[in-house]
């Protein structure tokens, strides 16, 4: 009895021995593996034997294996490393477009650079043709550059694109391996109700691939499996089955690829902004954040450099004595339909003014009958609502420097509609003119004062050679009292008429009265004044960008401008509104006009080119000896000056033999340096500038933080590893404590076998 109790006990910490030697073994050769948490037994005596004499001791018992795992720290090492990849991912991303976008050799800025040189010296010798040609091969230069560009940021495009469908692959690759070790830990924590700890490690090693390429939350179930979600509570992973993802087109876009997630038979798509984290949150984020505002950059500088030349270009005349035609092809902006709209509704936008255009895409949603339109900019959510009949009428909204206007069909409540206003502006430049001679350097007009003939002029007034009134022009609109204003171009200085005004003109004609004459309409673009100025107050247009005075006192603002739908080139048909060009009323600018002098102070204005007689556009118009008077008809400017007497004429008429005129070709190289975009606060170099610039910051911001998150993942990992990682030294104090006992428990088998032996001995 007594060795026998005694070989039980030794037996139970033989085993125990055992176990130990065994579970510090698997350590060992785990020790290099990643993802494996260090492993010990749990022991703890048997239940006591009772006796006459007390209670006996019946060994030990191994009750569980466990494994060294602390939740707080696995946690904090799935946010860091989600953050390190979300990190990662971008930088790998942005760093090819600051390579693109940054290269001081194949970047943008050289060529505009040496565009604009061409110009210049076309400018310097307008009759010289290889000049003018030279110009052009420039100009095709400069669209080819911006095309190439443009191509290498649709190839980064492309390649978003297929990583995120790669990244989905993976994704749903290593879901079903979470779930496929659900079911088996499941399966054994059932029927042995101890954890499979080897599986757990592995589990906990897919989840940490899978949170490094989108932010996982894991919720722990009763059955020892976990649920995995996504976003604001997608389910990717419930039990042992999966929600797969797929890359479809997006709704809005359908050149963008999105993430949905497949429940059944219905798949669902995710907005963007709920996949956080990870690589795949890294790729949305940089195409939305990055990529596209990198494009749409681009394109707004392509689209502002077309366009104001194109204006400038039609405002001359070329070698054989046209008006000059569209140097460059201009982009529109792209209307998407959502792929989920119920209606037949279409949107058509178009450009107004480039000086009021932003880098943002926008979402123009139908929210019925009597909520009407709301028109949001999606790069900073704001909203601007409008009417139904406002969008749906025939010359639509305007804002940002975008028209919007329902097309055709009538959309369902709820419908929306995606706009790209300068996305393929960069894609769709393109130089036109191939003639030399098409490019438009000189003025369509001249000037002369009368100095010959029969009655040459007296006095010592004088003419200078004049200006066409230009879009770009800084206009000041002035209320002199709460009802009238004047209205001055002060690019050139001179007075605009009242539209109400009839002709000839007199000085009373450039008081304008309000709310009457609302409506002003200047050098190619119209705007609305509207609420209650006062006296005093003044409203800006510059570049085509409105803006209201910042010391007015009234309540008073002033719309975005448009085209003028009335004005367009000699001979051009009357255009559909609204117009995407800024054409100031150019359709008389070659007629024949006198200026003749009244009196030393008074002078009238008639135009001897209409028929059936000569018309007098204005009468005892004022004149100031004392400076420079400005003086403006039929599309052009033109300053007075000195003494002239009466009877002392002055003319504007056609430019025959303009070969060496340069005056339009010198309007052009300026724009080099105008601020023409951005409200009127950026050049094309400058604003091309600020886009390389947010580039460049955006790569350098995400360099230092990702070295920042790698010391906090090696931290977090650190911290993990000393708790749960197996320590060699460790291990082998625990082979020599597990050796010692399996000793021990065989010496006291030895001694009962003895023990037995002996007594079976006195029976003999």
């Amino acid at each position: 009895m007594m060795a026998s109790g005694i070989f039980g006990v030794a037996l139970t910490g033989l085993n125990a021995a055992q176990a130990g030697l065994l579970t510090t073994s698997h350590n060992v050769a785990n020790a290099n593996t990643d993802g494996y948490s260090r492993q010990e037994i749990r022991q703890e005596a048997s239940k006591p034997l009772f006796t006459g004499a007390g209670f006996f001791g019946r060994g030990v018992e191994v009750t569980n294996v466990v494994r060294a795992y602390d939740d707080f720290l696995n946690r904090s090492v799935l946010s860091a490393e989600s953050q390190q990849g979300y990190l990662q991912g971008f930088q790998d991303q942005v760093n090819i477009l600051d390579g693109i976008v940054a290269d001081p050799t194949v970047g943008l800025s050289p060529s505009v650079q040496s565009f604009f040189t061409g110009v210049q010296s076309a400018a310097s010798k307008p009759a010289d043709i290889p000049s003018r040609q030279q110009m052009i091969s420039l100009g095709n230069t400069l669209a080819s550059r911006f095309q190439q560009i443009n191509g290498r940021l649709q190839e980064v495009r492309q390649g978003v694109n297929d990583q995120i469908t790669a990244t989905i692959s993976q994704i749903n690759a290593l879901a079903g391996k979470v779930a496929d070790l659900n079911n088996e830990i499941a399966a054994r924590t059932s029927g042995a109700g101890r954890d499979p700890n080897d599986l757990l490690d592995q589990r906990d090693a897919v989840i940490g691939e899978l949170n490094k390429l989108v932010k996982v939350t894991v919720s722990p179930q009763t059955d020892g499996s976990f649920n995995i979600s996504i976003g604001t509570g997608q389910t990717l992973v419930l039990g042992g089955t999966t929600n797969k993802f797929a890359a479809v087109p997006a709704t809005a876009d359908p050149e963008k690829i999105s993430v949905a997630v497949s429940q059944g038979q219905v798949s669902i798509p995710l907005d963007d902004s709920l996949l956080q984290g990870g690589k795949l949150g890294a790729l949305l984020n940089f195409r939305t954040n990055a990529l596209d505002l990198a494009q749409n950059s681009l394109g707004r500088v392509a689209i502002g450099l077309a366009r104001t030349m194109n204006e400038q270009q039609g405002l001359g005349q070329d070698l054989d004595g046209n008006a000059g035609l569209n140097m460059f092809a201009v982009s529109s902006p792209r209307v998407v339909s959502y792929g989920n709209n119920g209606g037949n509704g279409l949107m058509s936008a178009s450009l107004s003014s480039v000086g009021e255009l932003t880098t943002s895409d926008y979402r123009v949603i139908y929210n019925g009958a009597a909520a009407g339109y709301d028109v949001i900019r999606l790069a900073d959510n704001v909203k601007t609502t409008y009417t139904k009949a406002q969008v749906e009428s025939a010359t639509g909204v305007t804002l940002d420097g975008v028209n919007f206007k329902l097309a055709s069909g009538a959309p369902n409540q709820g419908d929306s509609f995606l706009v790209q206003p300068t996305r393929n502006g960069a894609r769709d430049i393109a130089m036109q003119i191939t003639d030399p001679r098409r490019i438009a350097s000189a003025a369509p007009f001249r000037t002369a004062a009368t100095v010959g003939g029969a009655t040459p002029n007296q006095g010592t007034g004088q003419i200078d050679l004049g200006v066409v009134n230009a879009a770009n022009d800084r206009v000041v609109i002035k209320f002199t009292s709460a009802g009238t204003f004047t209205v001055t171009d002060a690019t050139t200085g001179a007075a605009v008429p009242s539209p109400s005004a009839a002709t000839p003109l007199t000085p009373a004609s450039y008081t304008w009265n309000y709310p009457a004459n609302a409506t002003v309409t200047v050098n190619g673009w119209q705007t609305t004044l509207s609420g209650t100025p006062a006296a005093g107050d003044q409203f800006i247009v510059d570049k085509t960008v409105a803006s209201r005075g910042s010391a007015n006192a009234g309540t008073g603002n002033i719309a975005e401008v448009v085209p003028d739908p009335a004005a367009r080139p000699a001979g051009a048909p009357a255009p559909q509104p609204p117009l995407s060009v800024f054409m100031p009323h150019i359709e008389n600018l070659k007629n024949n006009v006198t200026i003749k002098f009244t009196s030393t102070t008074t002078f009238d204005v008639v135009d001897n080119s209409t028929l059936p007689a000569p018309t007098t556009l204005a009468t005892g118009l004022n004149y100031d000896p004392t400076k420079t008077n400005a003086v403006s008809f039929n599309g052009w400017t033109v300053k007075l000056s000195g003494n002239p007497v009466a009877n002392d004429t002055f003319t504007v008429g056609p430019n025959t033999n303009a070969d060496s005129d340069n005056r339009n070709a010198l309007a052009m190289a300026a724009l080099q340096t105008t601020n023409v975009l951005g409200d009127a606060s950026a050049s094309y170099q400058s604003a091309y500038g600020q886009m390389v610039s947010n580039v460049g910051n955006q790569a350098s911001e995400i360099k230092i933080g990702l070295k920042a998150q790698d010391t906090l993942v090696k931290e977090a990992n650190s911290n993990k590893s000393s708790f749960s990682g197996v320590n060699l030294d460790e291990e082998a104090a625990n082979l020599l404590k597990y050796q010692q006992a399996y000793m021990a428990a065989s010496k006291v088998i030895s001694i009962a076998q003895e023990a037995f032996k002996s007594i079976l001995n006195i029976g003999g």
